[in-house]
């Protein structure tokens, strides 16, 4: 008995560890950004001067197309940075939800999502580590820019 306890034991931490490990996700950087994005045609905008009172971003970059959508990736000094920003977007992001509308946040260990599709937009938010994916569009590209999102896994 006391053999069977002591398996099951060593097998429910040797689970909990393995799991844990598949909850994070793997952040990638502005360069990594710009690559994908040039791949899918995307126009490449430098914005970080349009951040500059804030001391804690290091690199802001934005992605557009023809079609009028566009995706903001930041790179933060620091995890907590980008968690600060990530809950004050989502909470921005909540303002514009009405009765009938969608959203979903979801997150654990390293990052954190919220999405919110209203009638007319299309709101997603993703923290990995110490950076931000930020999408606020019309929600007629929800497709487009979901695909996106999965090519650079956010």
């Amino acid at each position: 008995m006391r053999i069977k306890k002591y398996f099951i034991s060593i097998l429910a931490i040797t689970l909990l560890f393995t799991l844990t490990g598949c909850f994070s996700k793997e952040k990638i950087n502005s360069k990594k950004f710009i690559d994908i994005s040039k791949k899918e045609k995307l126009t490449i905008y430098e914005v970080t001067t349009q951040f500059k009172s804030y001391d804690n971003v290091k690199k802001v970059y934005a992605a557009s197309n023809l079609r009028g959508w566009r995706i903001t990736f930041f790179e933060f000094k620091n995890s907590d940075s980008a968690e600060n920003i990530f809950n004050k977007k989502v909470e921005e992001f909540k303002k514009n939800k009405s009765k009938n509308d969608e959203d979903d946040k979801s997150g654990i260990r390293n990052y954190s999502i919220y999405e919110l599709t209203t009638n007319n937009n299309y709101y997603y938010i993703s923290r990995v580590d110490n950076t931000l994916l930020i999408v606020d569009a019309d929600s007629t590209h929800k497709k487009e820019i979901n695909s996106f999102i999965e090519k650079i896994k956010y």
